[in-house]
């Protein structure tokens, strides 16, 4: 390799906190007058104070804040409202086509008796539909496997220990499940470990929709489970 190497810089961040520091010593310290320090005082403006006009100091007011505000007032945007809104009533009701069709000349006519309930039009996600066991990048349908917006503004702190949501949903057997928890410090005997897995697969069955093997459930089943009958 030709050229001259990069002198390696020890103690990076020190000298970067201490850019005026030299390698031997730190900067030496400048006396000035003080008629610079007062002059600075009369023609800058300090940030939150009034701005010394040579009069003399008035009486200091602690909780005062002086200078203009940069909201013009109390109604502006801020970053809260951009997430929350403010919709009215008619903004939160249904959409008028929301499950019926509007389009002139059609009717939301039923054959059958049991489906006069029914929601007419193609679901924005798609749960009546399997999802694909290898799913396309070029696939786009929601199949009620996303994320929730809170979780984009509120990610979960698991997410930083690589924990994510799916893996409390995935069915698991009940030996790992019961060393997970005993990892945790969830020790309980048998009979009262049964009792709060029989409970878990309740609510694993409910959060899955569907019946799971014997002796399975998941690990969010068994947290809901767990909160319920720890203290009993």
């Amino acid at each position: 390799m030709f050229g001259y190497q990069e002198k390696t810089a020890l103690n990076g961040a020190a000298q970067a906190l201490s850019y005026e520091r030299t390698d031997e010593s730190y900067p030496v310290t400048n006396i000035v007058s003080k008629k610079v320090e007062d002059t600075n005082m009369v023609q800058k403006e300090p940030l939150g104070k009034s701005k010394t006009v040579g009069q003399g100091l008035k009486p200091e007011i602690y909780d005062a804040v002086h200078g203009a505000s940069s909201l013009k007032s109390h109604n502006d945007w801020n970053a809260r409202k951009c997430i929350t809104g403010e919709p009215t009533a008619k903004m939160l009701e249904p959409d008028a086509d929301l499950g019926k069709c509007v389009k002139p000349g059609c009717r939301n006519v039923v054959w059958n008796e049991q489906d006069k309930d029914r929601a007419f039009g193609t679901p924005t996600i798609r749960m009546d539909i399997p999802k694909p066991a290898f799913r396309s990048v070029a696939d786009h349908q929601n199949y009620g496997d996303e994320p929730e917006a809170i979780s984009v503004i509120l990610p979960a702190q698991q997410l930083d220990l690589g924990a994510q949501d799916s893996d409390f949903t995935t069915v698991r057997s009940k030996n790992e499940l019961r060393s997970i928890f005993e990892k945790l410090g969830y020790v309980y005997r048998p009979a009262k470990f049964n009792a709060i897995f029989n409970r878990s697969v309740t609510y694993s069955e409910q959060l899955i929709g569907k019946q799971l093997p014997v002796d399975h459930s998941t690990a969010k089943g068994m947290m809901r489970a767990v909160q319920e009958m720890h203290n009993i």
